[in-house]
């Protein structure tokens, strides 16, 4: 895949790779915190990130682990969207996440973090 860019948006290729079904919703997980790149928590959509990268995406029935291959122009179809990046690992999360799956992000996090340990 030849491609004139090195790097792109953060909120943008989690749109381009189809991890999201919106540029809204990646840019929202991106600043309530549900994104690191390369460990390092991010909070700004426009965090340049480029192929070698490691994103974790903690969406709402999994964490994705996914190390960053190839920059998208634009967002194409998913065939061509799974070629930009490769899976480290995906870890599913217990039954009592998976029933929250529908709730809003804010108030998963809002339980998550007022729970005692």
């Amino acid at each position: 895949m030849a491609e004139a860019n090195v790097s792109q948006r953060l909120d943008r290729w989690i749109w381009h790779a189809r991890i999201v079904k919106t540029r809204t919703i990646a840019a929202k997980l991106v600043t309530d915190g549900y994104v690191r790149v390369n460990g390092e928590r991010s909070e700004q959509p426009a965090r340049t990130i480029k192929p070698g990268d490691v994103l974790t995406i903690a969406l709402p029935a999994r964490v994705r682990v996914l190390k960053v291959t190839g920059i998208l122009p634009r967002r194409t179809d998913a065939n061509t969207a799974r070629d930009v990046y490769e899976s480290v690992s995906t870890q599913k999360l217990t039954s009592r996440a998976r029933a929250w799956q529908s709730w809003p992000l804010e108030l998963v996090a809002a339980r998550e973090t007022t729970e005692p340990p």
